[in-house]
């Protein structure tokens, strides 16, 4: 089977912006608001993701930014392979395949399309990852390299009943969301390693469902999905630190992985919804209002292969310099793209 074309769509997040420019630095810093421009990276060919089949960004629309060593780290795994952990490095604008975890095999990884699996700790800069249709998390350090178990998601929430699962870390809360479309949210508080209960029946069962953590506004806005008989979700709903989840506006268009990619602006802290039928929106959490972005059109928009031009296409949001980073895969003819949706650096309060 051919190597489907492929987006990987990164929005910087947080930290301060290095001495020497670096490349990505040095775009951002030139571009103006709702423009995109193309960061030229090195390493970035097929091998990253992909053995000449399919690639590892297949059902996903996101990465992670570790603003403490600055760099994007993925994990994921295409349709029989290959499992790959991978890094971009702001400081050396290099991409590298780093060693799988001992842990990574069929028995106990899975088959783990990334779907929405991995988070970040934005101050110590830990990696976390669930797995498909499993109860399991680890964790990553990447400053030793070390990957280790985290913790089980309780059975009774239903990890081994749901395909998928909304995952992210909130950090005014201390901890991990875990968000099971139709059985409930739950929450992982890692200073007192306990498990509780957020809100049960969320939603109607679903698999692609998504969760995603807002820097400026502090919130957590998850939702979305579809199921094996046509269904497929416009639902929302926003998880504040104080635990309150509060139905939300529904989205203008169907959404969740494998739809959409939904990230957000780290400056504004409006919410970025670009969907496989081409269209771009926005979503303002404070006002509960969405309208089509005033942005450029996304230059994969007008690429084309299975899935549609999103399909494979992942964020993560890094405010150091205030823009969304996108990469396309396409065999060795993969782009990285940047966004700059609002100007300025620094996030509200």
């Amino acid at each position: 089977m051919k190597a489907t074309a492929l987006a990987l769509c990164v929005v910087l997040g947080s930290g301060e912006p290095s001495q020497v420019p670096s490349a990505l630095g040095q775009l951002a810093a030139q571009m103006r608001a709702g423009t995109w421009a193309e960061l030229k990276t090195e390493g970035l060919n097929m091998k990253v993701f992909s053995d000449g089949s399919h690639h590892a960004l297949e059902y996903t629309d996101e990465a992670v930014w570790d603003p403490v060593s600055r760099q994007l780290l993925f994990s994921g795994e295409g349709h029989g392979g290959p499992n790959r952990f991978v890094k971009y490095s702001e400081s050396s604008n290099q991409w590298t395949v780093l060693p799988l975890p001992d842990f990574a095999d069929r028995k106990d990884w899975g088959f783990v399309h990334a779907y929405d699996h991995q988070a970040v700790d934005a101050a110590s800069g830990t990696y976390y990852r669930t797995i498909y249709n499993k109860a399991i998390i680890h964790q990553y350090e990447p400053k030793t390299g070390v990957w280790s178990k985290l913790a089980d998601i309780p059975e009774e929430y239903g990890p081994r009943r749901h395909i998928t699962k909304g995952f992210e870390y909130f950090p005014e809360m201390q901890g991990l969301v875990v968000f099971f479309s139709g059985s409930g949210v739950y929450f992982y508080h890692l200073p007192k390693k306990e498990w509780r209960v957020i809100a049960t029946k969320v939603g109607q069962y679903a698999y692609h469902e998504i969760a995603r953590y807002n820097p400026v506004h502090k919130v957590v806005v998850l939702g979305g999905g579809n199921d094996s008989t046509g269904y497929v979700s416009k639902e929302l709903w926003k998880l504040d630190p104080a635990g309150k989840l509060t139905p939300l506006a529904s989205a203008p268009i169907p959404f969740g992985i494998n739809q959409t990619i939904f990230t957000v602006d780290p400056v504004s802290g409006k919410y970025l919804l670009l969907s496989r039928d081409k269209s771009f929106h926005e979503y303002d959490v404070v006002a509960n209002s969405w309208s089509p972005a005033k942005g450029d059109k996304p230059p994969f928009f007008d690429l084309g292969g299975p899935g549609g031009p999103t399909f494979g296409c992942v964020a993560a949001p890094v405010s150091a310099h205030g823009v969304v980073l996108f990469v396309r895969y396409d065999g060795d003819k993969s782009k990285v793209y940047v966004y700059k949706h609002t100007e300025g650096t620094k996030q509200r309060r």
